[in-house]
């Protein structure tokens, strides 16, 4: 900070204020985004994003043939939706991930006091 008064390296950049300024983290060096660089950013929502519409359209059409085949073995189509479902969820991870990244540390971490 500019009072004159040193802090060691290893309390820069380590999630505790020391400085009153907040100069030891809210800085260049300290980097507090989840997604570090606007190409991944903007992967992680387009990815996220159409892995969830994607998966959701085809469990619904996955539930809606077994609903109307009244065929005895299921099996396959039951192991395909729970892998929909799979996928489904790893795109909503990555889509909360990216909105925690984008909209609440981004905003709240290092604001002007």
């Amino acid at each position: 900070g500019t009072s004159g008064f040193y802090i060691s390296l290893v309390q820069k950049c380590d999630g505790k204020v020391d400085c009153l300024d907040h100069s030891d983290e809210c800085n260049e060096e300290c980097g507090k985004e989840i997604i570090s660089g606007m190409i991944l950013k903007v992967l992680a929502w387009a990815i996220g994003g159409s892995a969830m519409l994607l998966n959701a359209g085809s469990l619904v059409r996955r539930v809606l043939d077994m609903i109307t085949t009244k065929n005895v073995t299921h099996i396959n189509r039951t192991l395909t939706m729970l892998i929909n479902l799979g996928d489904f969820l790893t795109g909503l991870y990555l889509l909360l991930i990216s909105v925690q990244d984008s909209f609440l540390i981004r905003s709240s971490y290092c604001k002007k006091r």
